[in-house]
């Protein structure tokens, strides 16, 4: 089973292919602001490279946030418009929860506006919510020392995982779209979380 994974909702254009519980290749660069123009070539030259037609593609998984309202759209275009035209099955994972992947760990990213999305992941059970810059420090237990993302906003040095990778760490938390024309993005209030399901 050949899988599409795709991820362009924060800084960096995510795209790895799975062959069954394989990582068999994958991209991570950051393209900020471009990942529209960049998506499609860089999947047609990893399809290329490893001998796939698109009609080889099973399932895709992607991202739905939270992240930026534009970047989330550009790969969950791409899932509904081959979720439409062919019987691919489409999965959907939190932003979030795929940065922090199989760890337990605080996952925060810049949210622009000083405002900033923060998970919270122990034992791959998590919230996501969006806070504002000046009440992050107060949020953050300090003997946490798993801190992914852009850590830049505490005074840390940013970390970032190998996000390719983690798209196969997280198999097991892929929600199945039911219905391809109800997929929309995540979007998060101030002051509003929800529960990741597990």
């Amino acid at each position: 089973m050949i899988t599409l994974c795709m991820d362009t909702s924060h800084k960096y254009l995510v795209i790895a292919i799975l062959k069954d519980d394989s990582l068999i290749d994958g991209l991570m660069t950051i393209c900020w602001k471009k990942q529209s123009e960049l998506i499609l070539p860089e999947i047609d030259r990893m399809m290329k490279k490893n001998a796939l037609l698109p009609t080889d593609i099973d399932s895709i998984v992607i991202t739905n946030g939270p992240g930026s309202f534009t970047g989330v759209r550009i790969a969950m275009t791409i899932a509904k418009v081959l979720g439409c035209l062919t019987d691919i099955k489409i999965y959907t994972i939190s932003t979030l929860k795929l940065y922090a992947g199989a760890s337990d760990a605080m996952v925060m990213l810049d949210a622009r506006g000083g405002r900033c999305y923060l998970g919270d992941y122990h034992n791959h059970i998590g919230h996501d919510e969006i806070v504002k810059l000046d009440e992050l420090t107060s949020l953050i237990d300090p003997s946490i020392t798993n801190i992914i993302g852009d850590a830049s906003l505490i005074g840390k040095e940013d970390n970032y995982p190998l996000i390719t990778e983690n798209f196969l760490l997280t198999k097991p938390y892929w929600d199945l779209v039911s219905d391809i024309d109800t997929l929309t993005p995540v979007y998060l209030k101030e002051k509003s979380e929800y529960l990741i399901n597990v």
